[in-house]
């Protein structure tokens, strides 16, 4: 599994986000996983990453 990961807090254009192969996590008792073929990022979220 691939996620965009905040290695740290920065301008958006330091690239404080980085792409890694991640392990896939084992649902616990009465969750699921869902397969997010693509995902926007709003304002807020930018907000966040340079914090």
């Amino acid at each position: 599994m691939r996620a965009m990961v905040l290695e740290r807090y920065g301008s958006v254009e330091s690239d404080p986000l980085k792409l890694k192969d991640m392990t896939k996590p084992k649902p616990s008792m009465g969750h699921v996983i869902v397969k997010v073929s693509a995902c926007g990022v709003c304002h807020t979220d930018l907000n966040v990453i340079e914090k």
